[in-house]
């Protein structure tokens, strides 16, 4: 990382770092050290526009599950321009149902859950994030019902002025703060191949593409295994979303040393 960021090894140091210094730590103070003022961040439940409400949301969710372990997984990032970075953060985190909140009072419950975070950052700050939970693994561990929950974001959406149902239409979607796509081969073929999955239903590319023992975590807390399984879930994702266009913004290829080829 360049001069100003000497306080970190790298991206992943620093996304690490910070993530088990606010949310185990419980150093929740330093969300206006590592997060610009006006940081947009884009979830399922909506988008805010400045820090105050990173750090309100971090304590509802501490307050529903005060012991939430947050395991990092992989963090893929690239430097787009000079001191310009984006990062995927997935984790894996164990907790404990105990407060009440948005998934009602506490179950005692225990939760795993999985999240991705996309972060862009510019000199030790994230001004951009995206970041989407998989709330159905989290609904079927305390024992709710999704389609109930869905209904309930929805309704949080309207009354926040926002669109619930064309959150994710090309039209209506928030631009991108410039784009990034690999030009490696692997990179690019893996963009072709999910493009091909969306745009002309061929899921024979996932015979091509996968490994006949290969694994995906799908939402639900579940794990697929196999052709048949991994079709399946692609095919019914896609018959789910009628006309859709595949469009990718971000797409990082990473080779580190001990490290398998990652995109």
């Amino acid at each position: 990382m360049s001069a100003p960021e000497l306080e970190f090894a790298d991206m992943t140091d620093f996304i690490l770092r910070i993530t088990e210094r606010i949310w185990e730590e419980r150093h929740i103070e330093d969300i206006r050290k590592y997060y610009t003022a006006d940081c947009r961040v884009e979830t399922p439940a909506g988008i805010t526009s400045n820090v105050e409400a990173v750090i309100q949301s971090t304590l509802e969710t501490l307050n529903q599950f005060p012991d939430r372990q947050l395991l990092g997984e992989d963090v893929i990032w690239s430097e787009d321009q000079p001191c310009h970075f984006y990062s995927s953060h997935r984790i894996f985190s164990k907790m404990t149902h105990l407060g009440e909140g948005n998934f009602g009072k506490g179950t005692g419950k225990k939760i795993g859950v999985r999240t991705i975070a996309d972060c862009a950052v510019y000199k030790n700050q994230i001004y951009d994030e995206w970041l989407v939970r998989d709330h159905a693994a989290i609904l079927s561990d305390i024992g709710l019902l999704l389609k109930d929950f869905a209904l309930s974001l929805a309704k949080a959406r309207s009354e926040m002025g926002q669109n619930p149902i064309h959150f994710h239409s090309l039209e209506n979607r928030p631009k991108a703060d410039g784009m990034y796509l690999s030009d490696r081969d692997s990179a690019q073929y893996y963009l072709l191949g999910y493009r091909s999955l969306f745009d002309e239903s061929a899921f024979g590319w996932v015979t091509e593409s996968y490994d006949r023992a290969a694994q995906i975590y799908a939402p639900g807390g579940v794990t697929l295994q196999g052709w048949d399984k991994i079709t399946d879930f692609w095919l019914g994702l896609r018959a789910s979303l009628g006309q859709v266009k595949f469009t990718a913004d971000h797409l990082i290829h990473r080779e580190d040393p001990r490290e398998p080829e990652r995109l």
